[in-house]
């Protein structure tokens, strides 16, 4: 009965095939519903191997006739680990008799796959605000939302086939992650802009303001890292912190260069944001990856396990973030050290006696500067990227 639905189901698909008229969704609803045939069959009629000719022959001079043997939980024997894969397989006997036939004709449902998954990340990417809730997450939410589709996906998929179907899908998502660690690459020399993003940005450094470090006398020695604390109204100004920790107020020496919020202090919010939200993101794309590959192989057929690998798309990930951290170290650069460098190199040491000191104002103010951003920086980045990190400042 299976071989002549079979042979029925390919003549059917073979037909449709060539005239160009096949339903995808219908014939997705079919092969599912043959799926559940087969698992019924399965379960329903279990196959029972022909007793040994010896116990044959004595069984019918014992009763003349042959019993029919079933299975019993209490009576079935030992057996070895060989035997149970064998046994196993054998359950399964009828999957695959009539839903392979369907395998031939699954590149339509491959394509309508691909352009869903691809027009659901286009509208993720364009609606990335770039800007991180940290309540909710330390990644951005695009990088959530693409991993979201591929898992629904990859469950669809291997409901219906495991076999070269499977294969074409797991194309079609590294493609899809190849895409997404452009869009990420790209964004770290563009940087985004938004409305939201600058808004987000003015509230961070209104609070800094608000909020300013403090520094005793035995914490100005230059190249001491200070033990500094992160306030919870910091979570509020789009700082990722500790809300248990708290922050001390700068006294009233600060730079008057410092005293209110320009264009200055809003670049560096919302660049030095946006780069370490992609730091994170790439981070999570990277781990994320493998353990896609690893489901894939646990599922796709044996004939296709060894050529299933993300180690590509995972090193991908990895230069995405390696490069948002170089390119945040650059940017502390340019907007923090060189303009310290600068004021000093400005200063006429020739015409200003100054008496001997064992410490010197641009030093304190610059190590002011570098050890709050060191801080900050620990609290967002995870511990490999924030050693990378330490690394690229020195």
């Amino acid at each position: 009965l299976s071989k002549r639905v079979r042979t029925h189901v390919e003549t059917y698909l073979a037909r449709k095939s060539t005239s160009g008229t096949i339903d995808v969704d219908l014939m997705l609803l079919v092969l599912q519903k043959t799926i559940d045939f087969e698992s019924f069959l399965d379960k329903k009629l279990v196959i029972v191997p022909p007793p040994h000719p010896s116990e044959s022959s004595s069984l019918r001079e014992s009763t003349g006739e042959v019993s029919i043997q079933t299975e019993s939980p209490v009576n079935k024997p030992l057996v070895s680990a060989s035997e149970s894969v064998k046994t196993e397989s054998e359950s399964k006997k009828f999957r695959g008799v009539i839903s392979t036939a369907f395998e031939p004709h699954l590149d339509a449902y491959v394509r309508m796959e691909e352009r869903s998954l691809n027009d659901s990340f286009l509208r993720a990417a364009e609606e990335e605000t770039w800007v991180i809730d940290s309540t909710r997450s330390a990644v951005l939410s695009s990088s959530m939302e693409l991993f979201l589709l591929v898992k629904k996906s990859f469950r669809r998929c291997s409901q219906l086939t495991t076999h070269k179907t499977m294969f074409e899908m797991y194309k079609v998502y590294r493609k899809l992650l190849q895409k997404y660690a452009t869009v990420l690459s790209d964004a770290i020399k563009k940087r985004p802009n938004s409305q939201l993003l600058r808004k987000s940005a003015l509230q961070r450094a209104e609070f800094k303001k608000e909020h300013p470090l403090k520094f005793s006398d035995s914490e100005r020695e230059p190249g001491v890292l200070i033990n500094l604390e992160v306030s919870s109204n910091l979570m509020a100004a789009g700082q990722s912190g500790d809300s248990n920790r708290n922050i001390r107020s700068e006294d009233s020496k600060s730079d008057s260069t410092h005293s209110s919020v320009g264009e200055f202090e809003i670049r560096w919010e919302l660049e030095s944001t946006v780069l370490t939200a992609i730091t994170t993101t790439a981070e999570y794309c990277a781990n994320t990856v493998d353990q896609l590959g690893d489901s894939i192989r646990k599922q796709i057929d044996a004939s296709f396990n060894s050529e299933v690998s993300m180690s590509d798309i995972h090193e991908q990930f990895v230069a995405v973030a390696s490069r948002g951290v170089r390119y945040l170290v650059r940017l502390i650069g340019e907007l923090h050290v060189d303009p310290e460098l600068n004021r000093m190199a400005g200063n006429d040491w020739h015409s200003k006696a100054a008496p001997a000191s064992s410490s010197s104002e641009y030093a304190i103010n610059l190590s002011r500067v570098l050890q709050s951003i060191v801080f900050e920086k620990s609290t967002e980045l995870s511990k490999p990227y924030f050693r990378f990190f330490t690394e690229r400042m020195c």
